[in-house]
């Protein structure tokens, strides 16, 4: 095994956990969508934004511009002030989550540079997880924004962006975590090494997979079609590529996202099954690789009984379910693909 200096443990740990943070935070964001909360509050103020209303006046003025809002208009006409409370703390949370995540990030950062535990090396990376940390931020508005202006829903090009940049964000933390904690042993496995295209080629199905399941979230294509294997008892379903421009079908026509999305999946399924298989008697991979399986298989089941239960509305537990089913995947996965390659030491932090 790998001897890794004490130093580069504690900055792990301390990756580990903002890691741990941003798939909180994922999870979370699923269930403000799926609650329809994500909406409610219509401003974006980083700073003062921190605390909720405490007074009444202060309730009032919220639930004031949210009347204000498309969703309000259109879907929650008459909606009562506490029942805008119900759905105010769902998105509150989120954001306060966001902002936990930057303290948490933020403070040890700068302990850990003014007590030189981190090399210049190393620095660009943890400089670069608090811009994209920003950058999500941002986008989550730029994302609610475009709920706010005519339809009562947002752009699912948006959402699928602000959701594979969180996850581009949670990869690249749990990435370096695994570098600096030394994971696994130091050496060279030929047919591990070999394997490593094809974990990544696995990687890059999922990534489509995840996007397609941010589409189908978007649109909410999945109370069109809640059967299965079938969709509405047809196997190809009708109005499949009818959109005119052709292009726009794969990202904004119900019928073709969700059936690509559900075609991914069974491809998915055969593509890790056939991994699993290639990969037997690799003894650094014995453990990855049935996790590997057993996540698979248990997020299409996931997704299965998330799309058959979906008739009127996707249910909020199964749904959310899902998305960390499809995080604990990509996790699986990079965990396989760092074991995979070849390395002399744990990286120097």
């Amino acid at each position: 095994m790998s001897t890794v200096a004490e130093p580069n443990r504690r900055i792990a740990i301390w990756l580990f956990v903002i890691a741990l943070a941003i798939y909180a935070m994922v999870i979370v964001g699923g269930a403000t969508r799926l609650t329809g909360s994500g909406l409610s509050i219509t401003v974006w103020d980083p700073i003062i934004g921190a605390l909720p209303p405490f007074s009444q006046q202060a309730w009032q003025q919220a639930f004031d511009l949210y009347q204000q809002s498309p969703q309000y208009k259109i879907t929650n006409a008459g909606m009562s002030l506490d029942e805008f409370k119900g759905i105010f703390y769902w998105e509150y949370f989120h954001r306060l989550l966001g902002r936990a995540i930057g303290v948490i990030f933020f403070f040890p950062f700068l302990y850990f540079l003014f007590t030189k535990q981190i090399s210049r090396k190393f620095v660009p990376h943890l400089v670069a997880i608090f811009l994209l940390g920003g950058l999500q931020g941002a986008l989550g508005w730029f994302m609610v924004k475009s709920g706010l202006v005519d339809k009562p829903w947002v752009s699912p090009y948006r959402l699928t962006a602000h959701l594979l940049t969180a996850l581009f964000l949670y990869a690249y933390v749990l990435w370096q975590a695994f570098r600096l904690w030394g994971v696994g042993d130091t050496n060279q496995d030929k047919v591990a090494c070999n394997l490593k295209g094809w974990s990544l080629v696995l990687l890059g199905l999922l990534v489509v997979q995840i996007s397609y399941g941010g589409f189908v979230a978007g649109l909410h294509a999945a109370m069109t079609y809640p059967t299965f294997p079938t969709m509405n008892g047809q196997w190809i379903p009708e109005g499949l590529l009818r959109q005119v421009p052709l292009w726009s079908n794969f990202f904004e026509n119900h019928t073709t996202t969700q059936f690509i999305h559900r075609g991914l999946a069974f491809l998915l399924v055969i593509s890790v099954a056939l991994y699993w298989r290639r990969s037997a008697g690799v003894k650094r991979l014995v453990f990855g690789r049935n996790l590997l399986l057993a996540a698979v298989l248990l997020q299409f089941l996931l997704g299965v009984l998330t799309i058959v239960n979906s008739a009127g509305h996707v249910p909020v537990t199964l749904g959310v379910l899902h998305q960390a089913g499809a995080v604990a995947l990509l996790s699986v996965l990079l965990y396989l693909i760092y074991l995979s390659g070849p390395r002399t030491a744990a990286a120097e932090a």
